[in-house]
């Protein structure tokens, strides 16, 4: 499937009876609080024999850097009558619940308090593909995913039942993914609240996937922006050479190198800074997610020139990263310990 065309457009209609999900995804952080958000839109269509039925759905999570025990995540569910694929400039709704592109708003009602959301950011921008082109047309992955938004100033406010955040140009991104099932195991980063380096991105992923009854080498890619200067680590011949590590703890490395310039990144939170969610494949197979808003990142990029190697950017974020682990259900072997 391209990805031509505006890059937030469902791709469920049509696609119900056979077995498909779809996520819109946003997450930001607020740096003079030290919290930070995800909030989500999915719609499940289970394959034929999977468990459930058709549904939509919305998540908030919210996380305090230095209350963790503040932590929050809720989630609402719908049956499938409620989702609509909205007309221009709307993408979805939800029972209510909307998402369009630069626009973002929902309300999870819940007895200690309601969750909420009402958010703007600059749409139109290049779209991110986390992929090279091809693989967007195949079979392969079975999942897709591109970020439409990876660095924008989110403006507007948050609620929880600890009260109203006002959001003015607080960095963040909004991503669009789709598919029949999610990788086996994975670990995600991102960042674009570097200390000192405004426009300074990071954005990285390290997947194995189900080939059959088999499992793939960790496959990774990578992308950055620092110094004026964008580089990319994601094509097809690199993606099994990059080098990565899940722990010991709630640890994600890379290593990537392209064109003659390495990257290096680090990626790290305390357990308590975890939120656990689970994911269903649309077989019914189930996922336990690990995420967190208030990460820490180390990012050095450098350049080989002439047998010497130059650092080109070293950035640095605390508690302004967004980091993922994600892996089966009821194996616990994956875990970072």
């Amino acid at each position: 499937m391209s990805p031509a065309g505006d890059p937030n457009r469902p791709r469920f209609p049509g696609r119900g009876e056979r077995g498909f999900y779809e996520v819109w995804y946003l997450t930001f952080v607020h740096r003079a609080s030290g919290t930070g958000y995800w909030v989500r839109y999915t719609v499940d269509f289970p394959a034929p024999g999977g468990a459930g039925e058709p549904r939509a759905g919305v998540w908030f999570a919210s996380f305090d850097r230095e209350r963790p025990q503040e932590n929050l995540a809720v989630q609402e569910f719908f049956a499938g009558g409620e989702l609509r694929a909205a007309a221009p400039p709307g993408i979805v709704e939800l029972a209510g619940n909307v998402l369009a592109s630069g626009r973002a708003r929902g309300r999870i009602e819940r007895k200690e308090g309601a969750c909420a959301w009402d958010l703007t950011w600059p749409a139109g921008g290049a779209t991110f593909l986390h992929f090279p082109s091809l693989l967007y047309r195949g079979p392969f992955p079975r999942t897709k995913v591109l970020s439409p938004a990876l660095d924008v100033p989110f403006s507007g406010w948050v609620e929880t039942p600890r009260g109203r955040i006002a959001l003015d140009g607080e960095p963040g991104e909004q991503t669009h993914l789709w598919g029949t099932r999610h990788a086996h195991r994975w670990a995600w980063g991102h960042c674009n609240a570097f200390e000192g380096a405004p426009g300074a991105v990071f954005e990285g992923l390290t997947a194995q996937v189900l080939l059959g009854s088999l499992k793939s080498p960790f496959l990774s890619l990578a992308h950055a922006r620092a110094g004026g200067e964008a580089f990319s680590f994601n094509r097809i011949p690199g993606l099994l050479a990059h080098r990565a590590r899940i722990g010991p703890g709630p640890v994600w490395t890379l290593s990537a190198m392209s064109s003659g310039v390495r990257l290096s990144a680090e990626l790290r939170c305390r357990p308590e800074d975890l939120i656990q969610v689970e994911y269903h494949d649309p077989d019914g197979a189930r996922v336990h997610c690990y995420n967190t808003e208030v990460a820490d990142a180390t990012v050095v990029l450098s350049r080989r020139r002439a047998g010497a190697v130059r650092e080109i950017e070293r950035l640095e974020s605390r508690g302004t990263a967004a980091l993922e682990f994600a892996g089966p259900a009821g194996d616990t072997s994956w875990l970072p310990r």
